[in-house]
């Protein structure tokens, strides 16, 4: 289609340094745009200071198959009582956070705790403290010590069987 005489010249397009920095540049203002349907319009200094933060990264996270109290009460950032709190079914920082203490759970947990790891391996180490930290730690630190270690091994061996997380980023 590019009428190269070699495949090897295409490649050096497709995958050269210009590639990667117009996909990076590419992926970063996708995010940005991800972010601001999140967080909404900026309508003053304080909420540009707030998404530059990315303070929305205590608040959003994936759903790690875990139920809420009471996903009405608006305690949540940006939530207001009597409707379905906009976070419903992700935040790990919501006060209504309920995980059921089982091998089940567990095993989601960990999935979910390895491949945060793992992303923390390919991700831009500002980007990831930015936006994942928050969640690994809450796992790490929060989550995962309330589960008895009676239940590590049956965790484990029902983690194969879980669907495949997505990739982050």
């Amino acid at each position: 289609m590019l009428n190269h005489a070699r495949a090897d010249t295409t490649e050096l397009y497709i995958k050269g340094p210009q590639t990667r920095r117009i996909q990076g540049e590419t992926i970063a203002r996708l995010q940005e745009l991800m972010l601001g349907w999140i967080v909404g319009p900026k309508a003053d200094a304080q909420d540009q200071a707030q998404r530059d933060s990315i303070a929305l990264a205590n608040d959003a996270t994936v759903p790690f198959s875990h139920d809420c109290l009471n996903p009405a009460t608006g305690t949540a950032p940006g939530s207001a009582a009597g409707r379905i709190c906009r976070h419903f079914g992700g935040c790990l920082r919501c006060p209504g956070l309920v995980i059921p203490i089982d091998a089940e759970h567990m095993a989601r947990v960990l999935q979910a705790k390895e491949e945060l790891d793992r992303a923390r391996e390919r991700i831009d180490p500002r980007r990831f403290e930015l936006l994942h930290a928050p969640s690994l730690r809450i796992l790490t630190d929060d989550i995962l010590p309330d589960f008895p270690q009676s239940l590590h091994a049956e965790a484990e061996r029902r983690m194969s069987a879980l669907p495949t997380l997505p990739g982050l980023e």
